[in-house]
């Protein structure tokens, strides 16, 4: 088993192979996209294409989704940080002055957004109706059962995890 790239468009070809498997990724935008043009697709999208068909899997490229959620609990009992309510009389400058002078204190801390939401049963009364939606809702009609059913399941963790009483969602994206 192996593979063939090129590094560069004119560039020669080259092979590897191994004796047990390979795996190829190019990132979860691109990796559709080789697995597609290697002949691993729904077999009615590569042959429109001249695409030799190697494996006819129809739901490659069907679930990139923007905004992945990932459930985690954290119990916050120490308040030793440097919180934005602190920046007064004159800490703001201190701060400054310390890393302009250092390179040390708050200013070196990462640069992290973090946005939390309450629980959906705390936000609102109506929030049966937006969990009895169906997660089917806006996907194209073309799309493979399996498909459907991946999101159905994907459904069904997320409900569990957004219905909880004892912690909300939130998000966190790392900046620095």
């Amino acid at each position: 088993m192996g593979v063939e790239f090129a590094p560069r468009n004119k560039s020669k070809a080259r092979s590897i192979s191994c004796t047990r498997e390979v795996i190829v990724s190019a990132g979860a935008i691109f990796t559709p996209t080789l697995l597609q043009v290697s002949g691993i697709e729904p077999s009615d999208v590569l042959k429109s294409l001249d695409i030799l068909v190697k494996i006819d899997l129809p739901g490659v490229g069907c679930n990139l989704q923007d905004h992945s959620m990932v459930y985690a609990n954290y119990y916050y009992r120490n308040e030793s940080y440097f919180r934005s309510n602190e920046i007064a009389d004159g800490v703001y400058d201190e701060a400054a002055e310390e890393y302009i002078r250092n390179r040390t204190g708050p200013w070196t801390a990462p640069l992290i957004n973090t946005i939390a939401f309450p629980s959906l049963r705390s936000a609102t009364d109506d929030w049966k109706q937006f969990m009895n939606k169906s997660s089917g809702d806006g996907i194209p009609s073309n799309t493979p059962n399996s498909v459907k059913k991946g999101y159905e399941f994907q459904k069904k963790i997320l409900q569990d995890q957004i219905l909880s009483n004892v912690a909300g969602t939130f998000e966190t994206m790392a900046i620095s």
